[in-house]
């Protein structure tokens, strides 16, 4: 219906900022950043999705939608849920840091932990203005410079949640723990093992 709409296949103004914004998201950020972040389109497409409507005369395809549409969002509903349900071993982790370590402290945790809402704490991942090696920290640094690149962050702590350990030997992406990095970690003299339980481990970063 709305490729049938000749409102919606003229009007540029509302695919322009679609379709530039797109290519932007792929140009700079590769997709590696939460679908979250095309955010910015949501309006434009909610108009368009409301012109398509408005050109849906027979009652039942509207009905067909509009059940889709709250289907779709229980099911969205549950996966957030799912997702967001921080595992007990974690819970525990995170108590710990709580208890434990510096409230200025600065802990290296993956992209999209709950590490600072749930312990106060700044957490570092991948960012310009922070990590921005981390690529070559996780599969080719030695123990000094692995030290040389925390210590340029501050870096004192890292948390390792162990349900975002992946394969690493086909594929290499920085949104979770590459499983040779984490097998790695006991190797590194920089680093000691303070904490452990199934869904976490913590590491400090020894200067000394």
């Amino acid at each position: 219906y709305i490729c049938l709409s000749p409102d919606i296949r003229k009007n540029w103004s509302l695919w322009l900022p679609i379709v530039s914004y797109c290519i932007f998201f792929v140009y700079f950020f590769e997709w590696q950043l939460p679908a979250r972040n095309l955010s910015p389109v949501f309006p434009f497409l909610a108009v368009i999705g409301g012109m398509g409507l408005s050109f849906i005369k027979r009652k039942w395809p509207l009905a067909l939608f509009i059940s889709l549409c709250v289907v779709q969002f229980f099911a969205s509903s549950y996966y957030a849920y799912e997702q967001r349900h921080i595992p007990k071993g974690l819970a525990k982790a995170y108590e710990y840091i709580e208890m434990n370590t510096p409230e200025d402290c600065r802990i290296m945790a993956a992209e999209g932990a709950c590490l600072t809402l749930n312990t106060n704490r700044r957490c570092m991942w991948n960012s310009p203005v922070s990590l921005h090696e981390l690529p070559y920290l996780l599969w080719k640094a030695d123990n000094k410079e692995m030290l040389n690149i925390l210590n340029r962050y501050g870096i004192n702590y890292m948390l390792v949640e162990k349900d975002r350990v992946y394969d690493d030997s086909n594929i290499h992406q920085i949104g979770g723990y590459p499983k040779s990095f984490v097998d790695r970690l006991p190797s590194f003299s920089c680093l000691r093992l303070i904490y452990e339980n199934k869904d976490a481990s913590l590491w400090q970063i020894l200067r000394n």
